[in-house]
């Protein structure tokens, strides 16, 4: 197989693989993405994150991080949202900072985007 056509296929994979976002919202920004997708590789490696750490990591500004927060959970008054695919819950060590998580819903969504990916 060509480099070219390797680097189709890939190109391919990834558009398949985000057609659940496309599908769940055609205008979603691509921090609303990452927001799910860091959550989501976060619990499948065991290793919790927090809304501090998931804006250091995408790189995002605080308000930012917060809607994209609401969106995936449970929405809020002022933001689009409340999908309930990741929840927050307070750290068992320091009930100040928040922990995120993919509720069932979520897991199910991500099934959808990795299906592609791991075929």
């Amino acid at each position: 197989m060509s480099k070219t056509t390797q680097h189709s296929a890939a190109l391919r994979q990834i558009i398949e693989a985000l057609a659940p976002f496309k599908d769940h919202d055609a205008k979603m920004q691509v921090s609303t993405v990452l927001t799910l997708l860091e959550i989501a590789v976060h619990q499948e490696e065991g290793v919790t994150i927090h809304p501090h750490g998931l804006q250091k990591k995408i790189g995002y500004q605080s308000g930012t991080a917060t809607r994209n927060i609401y969106y995936w959970c449970e929405g809020h008054k002022d933001v689009r949202g409340g999908h309930n695919y990741a929840r927050v819950e307070a750290d068992k060590t320091d009930g100040r900072r928040r922990e995120l998580y993919l509720t069932e819903k979520g897991v199910a969504f991500m099934q959808r985007v990795l299906t592609p990916l791991c075929e």
